[in-house]
């Protein structure tokens, strides 16, 4: 399957999208892996809005070497950040593009690659500017965007390149341990997610008192707090 991504240029024009494929008689000896950390669920960004912020993060559960990483977003995104939190409570920044543009989505390699250790936590956090000041805005006034795969929706993706490594004493595929890890992130979150939405639907209720209803806002609160 070949993705490509085109933008319109207002008239017809010729696309001959080429792939390389290399040969070799030998076996791999390293097998890399790609993860990928995602907010698209968060997006939905009011027309003005100039700083809408979501985050996403994932405990690495086996030791890595990062060898790059792929931020994405569309016209909106502002400045897109990855840090990594490391055991011993110390931070690196991954990458950080204070002022995001939509050439900007590549893949940035290290020339070195990024030992990371077992329970690091890497973290994103992208901000969107939604406003008229935004001059890459495809919306004059603007309007309300949401997450989709046109270049006039949104996107918060960051996909990292990694190479994971054995655990001490297990025979198991390191990279086996960090999807499942990284889908049980996913579902967590999901569940978490269904049953906010079922307790602000409750919460709505006429019968509820003003007094549950701030008991309840405050407790989403922190769960929003723990979750971003």
């Amino acid at each position: 399957m070949l993705n490509t991504h085109l933008q319109p240029s207002g008239k017809p024009e010729p696309i001959p999208p080429s792939i390389g494929i290399y040969f070799t008689d030998k076996p791999a000896t390293m097998h890399p892996m790609l993860l990928q950390l995602e907010c698209d669920a968060q997006l939905d960004i009011s027309p003005g809005d100039d700083n809408f912020i979501v985050s996403d993060s994932f405990t690495l559960a086996v030791n890595v070497d990062l060898l790059g990483v792929y931020p994405h977003a569309h016209y909106l995104g502002k400045d897109l950040e990855a840090t990594a939190t490391l055991p011993d409570e110390s931070t690196q920044v991954l990458i950080h593009i204070k002022h995001w543009e939509i050439n900007w989505q590549a893949v940035y390699r290290y020339e070195e690659p990024a030992p990371l250790p077992k329970g690091t936590t890497i973290t994103m956090r992208y901000a969107y500017d939604n406003s008229d000041d935004n001059v890459a805005n495809p919306n004059h006034p603007p309007e309300r965007v949401k997450a989709g795969n046109r270049s006039s929706d949104e996107m918060a993706h960051l996909w990292l390149q990694v190479l994971p490594k054995n655990l001490p004493g297990s025979e198991r595929d390191p990279r086996m341990i960090l999807q499942e890890a990284l889908g049980s992130t996913t579902w967590t979150k999901i569940r978490e997610i269904s049953r906010v939405s079922t307790t602000l639907r409750r919460c709505s209720k006429p019968e509820v008192t003003w007094p549950a209803r701030r008991r309840t806002i405050r407790r989403l609160c922190n769960f929003a707090r723990v979750t971003t």
